[in-house]
């Protein structure tokens, strides 16, 4: 059932189609989130399963942060916590057997040096075993939805059954960073461990300044790498007032180590450069007129938004494929008033739905009986003539009678 319901929910998710002459990037697969109105809005090979290699390592600090009561806890590593780690080219985070940490140091060590001997030790610690860690990981994914997601490790080694795809990264990315803890560590700058033993700057930051790319409005990441693998980068940015989840996968290790960095960075830029909220509409502005009931001091009414009208769209879109639907009250009544809601108005660019507002009256609307009169003024006039017809008789009969009595 679950699998059916991510199948529906990925064939009905919001991507803008009218994205046109995106930078081709050498990661194999791509999937771009809008996250203020959370649409997916550039995908490439987004459904095909990969190697995540240490992109894994999200979902283990997701999971470890869940678990861990309070992350400022000392903790002693010991030799299990390293074993097979040098055997398998692990990468590690310099911790030492015997030394002491907070779970806070190792969930750093975890993400900005994706250490292997971090996320070992949290296994073990939390829940006895790596195995049992694991298991833990693969619960939580079947909960977020990654249903083409299996972990095998805690580091993102590589194992041929050890897969996941960009789509399932970046639900995840984004299911994580809905958790506060999980945020903060994401978007940190730089860290020094509780003993001071250890100082670190994420692996993206620090791959950016190597090959002098400018990352200053990315505001987090995890990189990921193996043969397998090639180069990987989940972000999080935010360019003008609007903030975008990216995952690339696989870049080639044929090519430059920052290809990750500097591929994420092209798409960025491509949708700093090109996309932007476009005001249609500004508050109280007219959306659109409907005609009144007949005998209304106006014959049309203005109905208004009382805010400012914005969507996500192309710098250089097209007005002409803008278009509006309203739904609601076609003819208003007389004795409606100014500022009642009398329907919706949606508003579509080729196709794709954009959003909808409320629609508001801008005046009362009154009865004008001069209207009314104009329009039955031979009635009016047939009925005062029947009326006074019938008062002369009435008036007349008692005047008669009147003078009988009288005689």
């Amino acid at each position: 059932m679950k699998k059916i319901l991510l199948c529906l929910i990925l064939l009905f998710c919001p991507i803008i189609v009218f994205a046109k002459d995106v930078p081709d990037v050498s990661s194999e697969a791509v999937v771009l989130y809008q996250l203020n109105e959370n649409k997916v809005i550039f995908t490439k090979n987004a459904d095909k399963k990969l190697a995540p290699a240490s992109l894994t390592k999200i979902m283990t600090i997701l999971v470890a942060i869940e678990e861990i009561p309070n992350l400022d806890e000392t903790v002693t590593l010991t030799s299990n916590m390293f074993q097979g780690l040098a055997s398998q080219n692990a990468s590690v985070a310099g911790f030492q057997i015997g030394e002491k940490v907070t779970y806070r140091d190792l969930l750093y060590g975890a993400l900005f040096p994706s250490g292997g001997d971090a996320t070992q030790a949290l296994a073990i610690l939390l829940e006895g075993s790596t195995e049992k860690f694991v298991e833990k990981m693969n619960e939580k994914a079947n909960v977020i939805g990654m249903n083409d997601t299996h972990f095998e490790n805690e580091t993102g080694l590589p194992d041929i059954n050890h897969f996941s795809t960009a789509s399932d990264m970046a639900l995840l990315l984004k299911e994580a960073l809905k958790n506060e803890k999980f945020y903060e560590l994401f978007t940190t700058r730089s860290y020094q461990t509780s003993n001071q033993k250890h100082t670190w700057i994420p692996s993206f930051l620090k791959t950016a300044n190597t090959y002098h790319i400018d990352v200053d409005e990315i505001l987090g990441g995890k990189t990921g790498f193996t043969n397998e693998a090639g180069y990987c980068l989940a972000s999080l940015a935010q360019y003008n007032n609007v903030k975008y989840l990216l995952v690339t996968l696989h870049a080639p290790t044929s090519g430059s180590k920052a290809g990750a960095v500097y591929n994420s960075k092209l798409i960025y830029d491509y949708f700093k450069n090109n996309y932007g909220y476009q005001e249609l509409i500004q508050k109280n502005e007219a959306l659109l007129s409907l005609k009144t009931e007949k005998y209304s001091e106006v014959k049309n009414v203005d109905v208004i938004s009382k805010e400012n009208i914005s969507y996500y769209l192309p710098n250089d879109y097209n007005k002409e494929e803008l278009r509006m639907e309203y739904q609601g009250i076609e003819e208003i009544s007389y004795g409606m008033k100014k500022g009642k809601k009398v329907g919706t108005v949606t508003y579509y660019y080729q196709n794709e739905k954009l959003g909808s507002v409320s629609a508001y009256l801008n005046q009362d609307i009154s009865f004008s009986p001069f209207l009314f009169l104009k329009d039955h003024w031979l009635w009016i006039i047939f009925v005062f003539v029947i009326f006074m017809i019938i008062v002369f008789k009435i008036t007349n009969k008692k005047r008669k009678k009147k003078k009988r009595k009288i005689k």
